[in-house]
């Protein structure tokens, strides 16, 4: 759990010290108890009161914590924690991007974790709140770099050796023409803000189809791929230009001399790289500000451009990783007077490291602030309703069933055994519209859809369908107080398609018309 860059942080730290910018901090009081920020003078700290209201295990590896705080001034807050252990084998975290990564699309955290099969999710990063909608700093999801440029924001990065760093994110890429001249991209799939002065812009077929301001003022050179892996100019334009499939478009300024090196019929070499700093890496989201460093909390927002307004109290989403390897997902409600006023920035520090935090940043906050499990959204959103957000950080654990493209929830965790998935029951033959009764005396499981029928003894190695005898693979069974039945023989007794995904994800068909 690395830090980029700290030496540039400890003297920013001095620098708001004098400044008088420490604000409000929130671990217990202890007469005389002092913390010591990073080469900074020391801070005396308020007290705040954390009450555990609620703590409820999700899923393997997966825990969710309700508390109800007070703030140093007498003020409440009600935070949500989901925490989920990455050394469970059965744990995933990771990015996603809203409705599968189209761009210029929103969606809420509720159907970006029922969609991806999640547990828990809250809100990801921070976003352009008017259309395209593009996300702030870069993203990357499953080894592509969906987003990039070299704001100074921190980010959290996941790699492939399973270790995850927050660190600033700046990514190399650059265009390389014939003669070995490189050309540096400055930004991937962002737009170009008004005043046109930035170098290159790199356009990939995430963004759309069309790229472009409309204005004449913006040069747009088309690339088409072509053989060996390299790319062809096969038209310059200005103010809008089509992405050619499997292709780029490159935007630059109108007046840009680098255009006379991109004439059409030229090849180009197209290197999406990456930092050095985050080698293997598999996963990244950009946040903001950093919170918590080497157990430490940190004030930086001015540094990252969060000041102003956006330092006052506000509802807050918080990432943060613990000492024994565990990802803290944070949220605290905000805007609702008597109920969850919200945090500042060095609220929201103090509160991860009181949390276990020995590293941690801050999301996107305000309205997009979510946390949802197993289906509900479990915090009090401040607008009423949910926002719709560019991209979401979701748990995964153990396996998701979807019927009929809708996600089915269990009390019972489904599991594995003997290579087939035992799911509870009567949920799963409610989604498949089953009607389903239980005979005490025979301990016999009876499911009835349209012409079809099973008769499902527990803990027999033979079911009856439709009144002839079929061999099971593995019996139904009680755990838990629930009894679990063999998904894929269930279904396909009832007429459905059943299929396996390896993100241990199935997909179940009940119309006969092809997976969902």
């Amino acid at each position: 759990m690395e830090f980029a860059m700290k030496s540039r942080w400890k003297r920013l730290t001095v620098t708001l010290a004098a400044a008088g910018i420490m604000g409000l901090t929130m671990l217990p009081p202890v007469a005389g108890q002092e913390i010591e920020m990073l080469n900074s003078p020391k801070v005396v700290q308020p007290s705040v009161q954390l009450e555990l209201l609620q703590e409820t295990p999700v899923a393997a590896g997966v825990q969710h914590f309700t508390y109800q705080g007070t703030l140093a001034d007498g003020q409440p807050i009600m935070v949500q924690v989901i925490r989920a252990d990455l050394a469970h084998p059965e744990v995933t975290v990771k990015p996603v991007a809203a409705e599968e990564g189209i761009y210029g699309k929103r969606e809420s955290v509720r159907s970006m974790g029922a969609r991806t099969g999640a547990v828990a999710a809250v809100n990801g990063g921070f976003y352009n709140t008017s259309p395209p909608y593009a996300p702030v700093g870069s993203v990357v999801i499953d080894g592509e770099l969906q987003v990039a440029s070299n704001i100074l924001r921190t980010s959290l990065g996941w790699l492939e050796d399973g270790s995850v760093r927050f660190g600033y994110f700046n990514p190399q890429s650059y265009l390389e023409l014939e003669n070995g001249l490189r050309l540096p991209v400055d930004r991937i799939n962002q737009e170009r803000e008004e005043d046109g002065e930035e170098g290159i812009i790199l356009y990939t077929p995430e963004w759309g189809e069309l790229v472009g301001s409309g204005d004449e003022g913006e040069a747009l050179v088309s690339l088409a791929p072509r053989d060996g892996g390299s790319y062809q100019v096969s038209y310059v334009s200005q103010g809008m230009a089509g992405i050619p499939g499997g292709g780029y478009v490159v935007s630059l300024p109108g007046a840009d001399p680098v255009l006379g090196q991109l004439t059409p019929g030229r090849p180009v070499k197209v290197s999406l790289g990456q930092d050095p700093y985050w080698p293997g890496l598999k996963h990244l989201i950009t946040g903001g500000p950093l919170l918590v460093e080497e157990g430490r909390p940190v004030f930086q927002y001015a540094l990252e451009g969060l000041a102003g307004s956006l330092a006052a109290r506000h509802p807050r989403t918080a990432i943060g990783l613990t000492d024994q390897g565990q990802v803290l997902l944070v949220t605290v409600d905000g805007r609702q007077p008597g109920v969850s006023v919200g945090v500042t920035f060095e609220e929201l520090a103090f509160l991860m490291k009181e949390l276990g935090a020995v590293e941690a940043m801050g999301l996107d906050g305000g309205g997009s602030t979510t946390a949802w499990v197993n289906g509900q959204v479990v915090n009090r959103v401040s607008d009423g309703s949910q926002r719709v957000v560019a991209n979401g950080i979701i748990v995964r654990s153990g396996i998701a069933v979807f019927v009929d493209g809708k996600r089915i929830y269990f009390d019972v965790a489904p599991r594995l055994e003997e290579g087939r998935t035992l799911v509870p029951l009567r949920a799963f033959f409610e989604g498949l519209g089953a009607k389903v009764d239980w005979q005490e005396e025979t301990r016999t499981v009876i499911a009835v859809k349209g012409e079809q029928s099973i008769r499902l003894p527990v803990g027999s190695q033979s079911a009856l369908v439709n009144g002839e005898e079929v061999l099971l693979d593995v019996p139904a069974k009680v755990e838990d107080g629930r009894t679990l039945v063999p998904l894929r023989f269930v279904g396909e007794a009832l007429g459905a398609e059943v299929t396996w995904d390896p993100a241990k994800i199935i997909t179940v068909n009940s119309t006969g018309e092809g997976s969902q």
